[in-house]
């Protein structure tokens, strides 16, 4: 743990801008920095939630960000680098500093407002870089730590988490497939999130159309909302010709109006 001194550096290499951006956030060099009895992978876990908000809070001051953890410039770049929206984060942040520097300090400040309340508003849906382990073994631990979370993020479809989670469907089934506990925690995401669509259902039956809630229904669960007729067509298979001669159309037509 960074002791009193470090902090002071940390502190000095920050601007005026800089500290007026923390001060103005209610933030202070250290004042998020690790905690008694906290590992270092959790304070890295925490880094990569909180350091969103603090890299748009200092228009993209990978200093400030690094002096309000007390951690080394080179951890906090080191982690944006790997993560999507810490990336994003520090984009917007500069976005913002372009936009002081160009336009005005108004305009700067509320496009920060606008994108503060973004964040917080916008759900956070795990995603993970494509830096996944070579090794076998590390990449199917690492993947079956963040499926839990996943798997409550996307309803539980594998297809909707794989471009998020950087990874194929294949290898996503793969881990479930091996752990009893996903299994099980897909098949509970999964009934949530079919409740939540016959909720939906139900509503735009009651109040206007409800063909797009149907369709999901029925392509999710064909055995329970898909047209009964169709099923039991599909399910009839393949069926041989009567025996005998075949009849011939044109000849019992003829017949028929004859008689």
């Amino acid at each position: 743990m960074a002791g009193p001194s470090t902090r002071r550096v940390a502190a000095k290499k920050l601007s005026d801008y800089e500290m007026d951006f923390l001060v103005r956030f209610n933030l202070a060099p250290g004042c998020k920095r690790r905690r008694a009895g906290e590992s270092m992978e959790d304070l890295l876990d925490r880094i990569k939630t909180d350091a969103i908000e603090i890299l748009i809070m200092t228009e993209g001051s990978v200093a400030a960000t690094a002096a309000v953890f007390d951690q080394p410039m080179s951890t906090i770049q080191t982690m944006i680098d790997v993560s999507d929206d810490l990336d994003d984060a520090l984009e917007k942040g500069l976005q913002i500093a372009r936009l002081r520097e160009q336009e005005s300090r108004d305009a700067a400040l509320a496009l920060k407002d606008f994108a503060l309340k973004k964040f917080r508003e916008e759900p956070r849906l795990v995603t993970h870089a494509d830096n996944w382990p070579i090794d076998p073994e590390l990449f199917y631990v690492e993947l079956k730590e963040i499926l839990p979370q996943a798997l409550e993020d996307y309803g539980g479809s594998v297809i909707q988490m794989s471009m998020p989670l950087s990874v194929t469907i294949s290898e996503i089934e793969a881990v479930i497939a091996s752990d009893t506990y996903l299994q099980r925690k897909q098949m509970i995401c999964m009934t949530k999130d079919d409740a939540a669509a016959e909720a939906n259902f139900a509503e735009k039956a009651a109040t206007g159309p409800a063909a797009g809630a149907y369709k999901f229904l029925s392509n999710r669960q064909p055995d329970k909302y898909a047209d009964k007729q169709q099923i039991e067509f599909k399910n009839t298979g393949f069926q041989p010709p009567p025996a005998g001669e075949p009849k011939n159309a044109l000849f019992n037509k003829k017949d028929e109006e004859e008689s």
